[in-house]
């Protein structure tokens, strides 16, 4: 059923226009923000509802900014003070400047709201985007009609009469934008900190219900995931204790001013109180849910004003012994084994078990995933887990970033997918408990009893 609600709700999002408050009566005891919206992981926002209005405060190291969101049909308070912007969104008509901006607005079934996309299209791996943009509906061009490129001023003097806010990045010069709103999800270091933004979006909008729900179901999925691997790895016949996780990129860049920072990018795991996992950062704290041994340390003598590579021959020794290689940027075998044979001993390369995120392309990893963080763990617990039942029924899991070097080739974002992305990752139910593995035998036992769990919970749907 939760499904199914959600589905409506999903729908509810392309029609999002406020309907606007008339005889406003502040006696009257009107709760105008039945749902509100309180961020868990986000460390960088915060919110504070009031009677007409609410405070949207976005934190990071240069200090707060505060947006002023009142409720259409009213005014803010002449007491009230500390608004860097104040937004009295009926329309939601808006403008953005950063690609990683779409999927939370896909989320909310808005693309039809966006009038202007101040990035060039050939940054956008939306589809959906790009057809609007294609045929008119979206805007990329700046008032002198040319396409937006990584230099190009952020101006939208051109559809001023359009759009009621802008998105825009938390840096830059926003002066000549209209109602600039920071969107930083990338601020917040946290794997669920980071879809938690569709939140912000939604108290920003007026669309608190519809973002709740989304981000609502997306937690229930990780958490479901999370639990099947704790259950199978508690009782599955084959010992996986020997799964060892390399995380590491190769790091060839140079500084403007001539600083190194050429060497080997490992992970490195460090606590952090405010995540999910309560360590830190974002793939340390998926590592940590699933149970995986993820290779992690300070430790690397490239000090690259403060940022920590290790030398080839430190890298070899720390990770030639990993059984699996995760390897998040665009691995090239060519170039990679050219400059640097000495992969080609590790045990992660001879067992053919390297994986980067080009199933759907490396720029749709990064536009799409913080989005879907629940895909993101979903695929990386299949990568060390068996996928045939991770998901508490018989179907094996197909990774969606996620793509096995040697034998998967790179991909794309695809055809549109509808007025709403809805979430990647495969619907989850939870595995029986009762069974303890023992052998193949049960392991089947467990495969049927999770497909019949999913099929009599399919049967009381329908009712």
């Amino acid at each position: 059923m939760k499904f199914a609600v959600l589905f409506a709700l999903l729908l509810h999002g392309a029609t999002a226009t406020n309907t606007c408050v008339t005889d406003f009566d502040a006696d009257a005891g009107v709760d105008y923000y039945p749902n509100k919206v309180e961020f868990e992981y986000a460390s960088s926002l915060s919110v504070s509802y009031h009677l007409n209005y609410k405070k949207l405060v976005f934190t990071n190291w240069s200090g707060a900014y505060t947006t002023c969101v009142v409720k259409c049909g009213t005014t803010l308070p002449s007491d009230v003070t500390g608004c860097d912007t104040t937004i009295s969104p009926e329309t939601n008509k808006m403008a953005i400047t950063s690609a990683s901006m779409i999927p939370y607005i896909h989320s909310m079934g808005m693309l039809e709201k966006i009038e202007l996309v101040m990035v060039g299209t050939s940054s956008i791996q939306n589809s959906c985007v790009l057809d609007l943009i294609s045929d008119g509906t979206i805007l990329a061009t700046d008032p002198a009609g040319n396409g937006y490129t990584w230099s190009s001023s952020m101006d939208t003097s051109h559809v001023e009469d359009e759009i009621e806010f802008t998105l825009t990045p938390t840096y830059g010069d926003v002066s000549a934008v209209k109602n600039s709103v920071p969107f930083g999800e990338w601020n917040d270091p946290s794997f669920l900190g980071r879809p938690e933004w569709i939140e912000y979006l939604g108290a920003l909008t007026d669309q608190e219900f519809l973002a709740m729900n989304i981000y609502a179901e997306q937690k229930n999925r990780i958490e479901c995931i999370t639990n099947n691997v704790e259950t199978i790895r508690e009782n599955y016949p084959v010992d996986n204790s020997g799964v060892k996780v390399l995380w590491a990129t190769r790091s060839d860049y140079v500084t403007s001013g001539g600083v190194s920072h050429e060497g080997w990018d490992v992970a490195t795991c460090v606590e952090d109180a405010d995540s999910y996992g309560g360590v830190g950062p974002y793939y340390c704290e998926a590592a940590t849910l699933l149970g995986m041994d993820l290779l992690n340390t300070t430790a690397g003598s490239v000090n690259a004003g403060g940022a920590i590579y290790m030398t080839n021959a430190e890298f070899e020794a720390y990770g030639k012994d990993a059984t699996h290689w995760i390897y998040n940027a665009a691995f090239d075998e060519d170039d990679l084994t050219t400059r640097f044979p000495f992969i080609t001993t590790f045990k992660s390369y001879q067992d053919k078990t390297i994986y980067d995120p080009q199933k759907r392309g490396m720029n749709d990893f990064f536009e799409t995933w913080t989005n879907q963080a629940d895909t993101f763990i979903e695929d990386l617990a299949s990568i060390t887990v068996d996928a045939g039942f991770l998901d508490g029924d018989d179907t094996t899991h197909v990774s969606v970033f996620y793509r096995n070097v040697f034998t998967e080739p790179t991909g794309s974002f695809g055809t549109c997918p509808g007025a709403t992305l809805e979430l990647l990752s495969d619907q989850c139910s939870a595995i029986s408990e009762v069974y303890t593995l023992g052998g193949p035998a049960p392991v089947a036992s467990l495969k049927v009893a999770a497909a019949l769990a999913a099929f009599v919970g399919g049967a009381f749907l329908a009712l």
